[in-house]
């Protein structure tokens, strides 16, 4: 909800106020700042539920409860563990290059595609067309971002682990060696978030079809429609980015799999309802 929802909301304000030449001429600086605004309210938002995730991940069985009203009473009661936005630095750290990266490398495939591939203006093209190109360079971002954070997200993984309780990230990354960090488990990685991501702008672009789509005897749109089209969306969005912003770590191949199958059970269904009007 906040980081999808807010970055259109800030590309195009900031499209607006750049003006439409200037907008077009410096396209890629508008992605990258619009997805690093949202990316700032999104982690504000994250930042109390991923400390109470983290601090019940982190600390040994029965030292710290596991139901999450226990848990919140519990960092609530103790200052030293700085709640509710005590982790706000370091999420904002690893979430805002990954999420400008996200963006970005979507934005840049879809232009490619457009310029490169499908050369006629996109509205001539069938609406299979365009969600194809839609999941494909979500794919293709989502590769992108899981070899460039990898490394990062490794070493978190590392940190939180007994053996190397202490240490500090220079020390663990000197011990592991770049190599391990950068390629150990990534392939696994690379399909969990290349196809949630494709999954998810595919989701978010069937529903900006549909919202166009659902329309009234009189050609326009009722309020009913749009409210009801731009909540599936919203609450679609919080969920994936949800699932991938907690799982990406764990490389659950299980979790993947069932996972795949439901998006694209979810995607098929949306694409039979778009093309059905």
């Amino acid at each position: 909800m906040f980081k999808y929802g807010l970055y259109e909301v800030f590309k195009d304000a900031y499209s607006n106020l750049a003006g439409k030449e200037a907008a077009d001429a410096y396209k890629p600086i508008i992605w990258l700042a619009g997805s690093a605004s949202a990316e700032v309210f999104a982690d504000i938002a994250l930042c109390p539920f991923e400390m109470i995730k983290v601090r019940i991940q982190t600390s040994p069985t029965g030292t710290f409860p596991t139901a999450f009203g226990a848990a919140l009473k519990e960092m609530k009661a103790k200052p030293e563990y700085r709640y509710p936005f005590g982790s706000i630095g370091p999420l904002w750290s690893r979430q805002i290059p990954y999420t400008m990266a996200k963006f970005f490398f979507f934005e840049k495939v879809v232009s490619l595609f457009y310029t490169h591939v499908f050369t006629q203006p996109k509205d001539s093209y069938s609406k299979v067309t365009q969600l194809g190109v839609t999941f494909t360079s979500g794919y293709i971002a989502g590769i992108v971002c899981a070899i460039v954070s990898h490394p990062a997200d490794s070493l978190v993984s590392l940190m939180g682990k007994a053996e190397h309780k202490g240490k500090g990230a220079g020390a663990i990354a000197s011990e592991v060696g770049l190599k391990t960090l950068a390629t150990k488990g990534l392939g696994t990685r690379v399909l969990m978030i290349g196809t949630l991501t494709g999954a998810l702008h595919l989701l978010l672009c069937s529903n900006r079809i549909l919202i166009r789509l659902v329309q009234d005897s009189n050609g326009g749109f009722t309020t009913a429609s749009r409210l009801r089209w731009v909540w599936v969306a919203l609450v679609e969005s919080k969920m994936l980015s949800k699932f991938i912003d907690t799982n990406r770590q764990s490389m659950n191949v299980s979790v993947m799999s069932g996972s795949a199958l439901k998006l694209g059970y979810e995607a098929v269904v949306r694409l039979c309802m778009i093309l059905d009007r």
